[in-house]
């Protein structure tokens, strides 16, 4: 949900403002004086700033000038009778940085200014383990965004086919190291369960942990149909029935306890696995070295799986998105603690 902060010595101005930004699900905060914004803006990040051109010590201008220095990217709306001549001349002066709104403010106006100046704001950036993670994720949002849930969330993946060096020792040590220097945007690692000595490394306590900079990391939550077994990587966010389900070439990810680790036969079926590092083991997932009795190798790797999942092919296009809301809320806290 966005911030805003909206600026005026007319309280009636202020007030109306608050009320059409709240209606439209925007959270919105109030100050009656320049000196009042800045000192708030001092403590908290605002997404976007309204404010009068004319108020007394610290004009609209002033605090725009202000915000431009402390929170660069902090949207600046200035409400004018001035309007676009002022606009050029001090954007023409590299003085600030703003938009503006003519008066009297109309309301459809602001609402369109409103989406501009989010649209404008930089997004957070998610950094999974994996090419799989991002895809998993990405399609959770499309779909929970579909609903109604975290419209406007402001983050995006780091989006990546290449077969790139990854992994969760690999993204720790770039999370350690991107922290050592300023960033204008927020950083933000997902890490999976699967891997005690990273888990107590990414977290502090139960919480997100800050690394300073604008850099964070947190391991996924525990979903409720995972509660017994909660070393888990992001894949486990789907039922059994879902990770198993099979392509139209009947290729499927098995689970390494379909597997007798002593003959390296699947339970059930007539096929063979020789991963003998994943055979009997739960809440592992074997995606090759499956072989049917043809010798044919019916593993389906999990790249594929997570292709078919956020393109919703066919037999994959029905999956409950639901456990995501887990991670998506963790994210929103970090980016709006």
């Amino acid at each position: 949900m966005a911030r805003i902060l909206v600026v005026d010595d007319d309280r009636d101005i202020v007030e109306v403002l608050k009320r059409v930004l709240e209606d439209e699900d925007y959270a919105t905060e109030t100050a009656f004086s320049g000196e009042e914004a800045w000192q708030k803006c001092q403590t908290t990040r605002f997404d976007v700033v309204i404010a009068d051109w004319r108020m007394g010590k610290i004009s609209g201008g002033e605090l725009a000038r202000r915000l431009n220095q402390l929170h660069r990217h902090t949207q600046v709306i200035l409400i004018t009778a001035y309007g676009e001549r002022l606009a050029k001349e001090e954007l023409a002066k590299g003085h600030i940085s703003f938009d503006y709104l003519d008066k009297p403010v109309d309301r459809d106006d602001l609402l369109a200014k409103i989406k501009e100046a989010l649209a404008r704001l930089p997004k957070s950036l998610i950094v999974t383990e994996g090419k799989t993670d991002w895809k998993h994720l990405k399609h959770a949002l499309q779909k929970l965004q579909a609903k109604g849930q975290f419209v406007g969330l402001p983050v995006e993946f780091n989006e990546y086919e290449e077969d790139r060096k990854a992994g969760d020792k690999f993204i720790l040590d770039e999370c350690q190291k991107r922290s050592l220097n300023p960033n204008e945007r927020l950083f933000i690692y997902m890490f999976d369960r699967d891997n005690p000595d990273i888990v107590k490394e990414v977290i502090n306590g139960n919480q997100p942990k800050s690394w300073g900079n604008n850099v964070f990391s947190f391991i996924i939550p525990v979903p409720t149909h995972r509660q017994a077994t909660p070393h888990i990587c992001l894949e486990f966010y789907y039922t059994d029935e879902e990770i198993t389900r099979a392509d139209e070439h009947g290729r499927r990810l098995y689970m390494g306890e379909e597997f007798n680790p002593t003959t390296t036969r699947h339970q059930t079926e007539d096929l063979t696995c020789r991963d003998l590092n994943k055979i009997g083991k739960a809440i592992t997932l074997i995606e090759a070295q499956v072989f049917d009795k043809t010798a044919t190798n019916i593993a389906l790797p999990k790249n594929d799986f997570a292709d078919y999942v956020l393109n919703d092919h066919a037999n994959f296009n029905d999956f409950d998105v639901t456990p995501f809301i887990q991670i998506f809320e963790v994210i929103a806290k970090i980016i709006k603690p």
